[in-house]
């Protein structure tokens, strides 16, 4: 009796075009011949042929992802994650799901042919309580998974979400890894397993980037933690915001920021950029800054942070931009006027990141005080106004006079989230060429053009 895989493969070809497409996957596994060809029809029919960014998540998920069930599938196709570079995978809330679904991933990262350049795991379990995963099941799944993830020499990992995990820590060794460059690591895994993510970035020596979750745990990992090749470290999200929206109604606990330029001290050879994030406090007994940070050209911070920073006139000689962020604190808004005072003697500094919204800042315009305009910055060449939009039309003239005196020499402006029609861009272009005629490029919510162009819309 004639053999399927007997036929002219024109014909099998044929044969799977007109086949069910859960039923191309037994043809698949049944001989190498039919894997390649049931194989190619399933990958063309599930839109994953030769893929090279690949999402997997069993939620309402957009178009560019699949289902794990999808995914086992493919994993019994040879060839079929062999230009995969990118792979982006949320988890399920159910902790037996989620184990097979870990499991999953591993072996797909095993099947990969090439290095991937990117991956991104999601969790999104319930952290503590009965729904909530044993250690010993996660740990050996996740261990596993990491692995499989140094393995692939991935360049750029990230970690989000909440693990559903029992009390208990992380503990397994993991080899050297000269690959990963930049990691990204979220909430969960830095409140709940801070020597985890220390041990993990101490075995990357080669990371430049690293973004994180700014938690009050990084006072227990920043004074072991060593990255001699470390260029970029950026804290985002509060925790006292996540622990209100989750029913947590706990203080949450500040940093000394002496503990994060303590850090930066012991990188400065190759630290070029820090974002504080919002729990680094500056406390009245903080000593003057001994650190100086020669290579460092881009801060962001709270007004006080970067007072911190910037009041040693030693100290960040090459520094070039500074985000302020904005912060709750009445008296943090007061010494804007101080931050200013400093940024004036920095004449390296020419792009200055301003919120809007600071209070200081809107009451000294609306009332005309004169100690707005105690600094003169004629260095900074770029400027970019964040929250411009609480700026009434009818205060738009008062803060582009005070704008024209404190910063004369700035070339480009840069407003956001403006919603504007082309009227009122217009009717702002031109204020601007009257009031702060320095000004050429203006880019409103991210289209730039000189402002007479905008003038004539």
């Amino acid at each position: 009796m004639a053999k399927l895989s007997d036929l002219p493969e024109e014909l099998i070809s044929q044969i799977c075009d007109e086949t069910e497409l859960d039923s191309l996957i037994p043809l698949a596994e049944s001989c190498s011949l039919l894997n390649r060809i049931a194989g190619y029809h399933y990958c063309l029919r599930t839109s994953t042929y030769e893929i090279e960014s690949l999402g997997v998540s069993n939620r309402h998920s957009p178009i560019d992802h699949i289902s794990f069930s999808t995914l086992y599938k493919l994993t019994s196709i040879c060839g079929s994650m062999a230009k995969v570079t990118h792979i982006r995978c949320a988890f399920s809330q159910s902790v037996e799901t989620l184990l097979q679904e870990m499991r999953l991933i591993t072996l797909a990262l095993q099947l990969t042919r090439c290095h991937l350049y990117s991956i991104r795991l999601t969790f999104d379990g319930p952290e503590k309580g009965p729904q909530a995963c044993p250690l010993s099941s996660f740990s050996g799944a996740f261990e596993d998974l990491i692995r499989q993830v140094q393995r692939t020499q991935c360049p750029h990992f990230e970690i989000e979400g909440t693990i559903p995990l029992m009390d208990g820590p992380l503990n397994f060794d993991l080899p050297t890894n000269h690959f990963l460059i930049s990691f990204t690591v979220g909430r969960s895994f830095v409140l709940s397993h801070p020597q985890w993510v220390l041990s993990f970035l101490n075995s990357s020596p080669n990371i430049s980037l690293l973004s994180a979750f700014c938690s009050h745990k990084w006072t227990q990992i920043l004074p072991h933690l060593h990255l001699p090749s470390l260029n970029d470290i950026t804290f985002f999200g509060d925790e006292s915001f996540i622990n209100n929206r989750l029913g947590f109604h706990a203080t949450t606990k500040t940093m000394n920021i002496e503990v994060l330029a303590q850090f930066a001290d012991r990188h400065c050879h190759t630290l070029e950029t820090i974002y504080c994030g919002t729990q680094f406090r500056v406390f009245p007994a903080s000593p003057n800054c001994s650190f100086q940070l020669p290579h460092l050209t881009c801060l962001k911070g709270t007004i006080s942070q970067l007072c911190y920073f910037v009041s040693s006139p030693r100290a960040l000689c090459n520094l070039q931009s500074i985000k302020i962020s904005t912060s709750s604190s009445r008296n943090e808004d007061e010494r804007l006027w101080d931050l200013l005072a400093l940024i004036c003697t920095r004449s390296k500094v020419q792009k200055l990141f301003l919120p809007v919204n600071i209070g200081a800042l809107r009451g000294n315009l609306l009332s005309r005080n004169m100690s707005s305009l105690r600094s003169r910055c004629p260095h900074i060449l770029s400027l970019e106004l964040s929250e411009f939009r609480h700026v009434t039309e009818a205060e738009n003239g008062d803060f582009l006079r005070w704008a024209s005196q404190v910063f004369p020499s700035t070339k480009q402006l840069e407003v956001s989230y403006m919603k504007w029609d082309s009227k009122k861009s217009s009717a702002f272009a031109r204020a601007m060429t009257v009031e702060w005629p320095s000004v050429e490029t203006l880019a409103i919510d991210w289209d730039e053009k000189h402002v007479q162009a905008w003038c004539r819309i």
